[in-house]
């Protein structure tokens, strides 16, 4: 799975107009790190070895949560909301992401 998500952001980057790629970052609530941090970190690297643009990590922490909120408050079912629910986080990461970039 990681290669061939490896390859499409390696090919994507010559098809599309790429300026970075955002990782969710899973620190944990105390900042400290977990073995998927690790995971993620080593991600990184991969893909930085390949891929010749930008990779941002985006602290995840509390994205899960909001989405699994605004699901609950959309009135979606339990079924319903895990379908959805990292969809949304992810979408929530990134946003954070691109407001943190508004403000710089």
């Amino acid at each position: 799975m990681i290669k061939k998500i490896e390859f499409f952001l390696y090919e994507s980057q010559y098809k599309n107009e790429i300026d970075c790629i955002v990782l969710g970052y899973p620190l944990r609530m105390d900042l400290s790190k977990s073995p998927r941090t690790f995971m993620v970190e080593k991600f990184k690297k991969r893909l930085e070895a390949i891929i010749p643009i930008e990779i941002v990590l985006q602290d995840e922490r509390q994205s899960t949560i909001a989405a699994e909120n605004i699901l609950f408050e959309a009135g979606l079912n339990g079924k319903q909301r895990k379908q959805k629910k990292d969809a949304l986080a992810a979408q929530i990461i990134l946003e954070d992401f691109l407001k943190k970039e508004s403000n710089k």
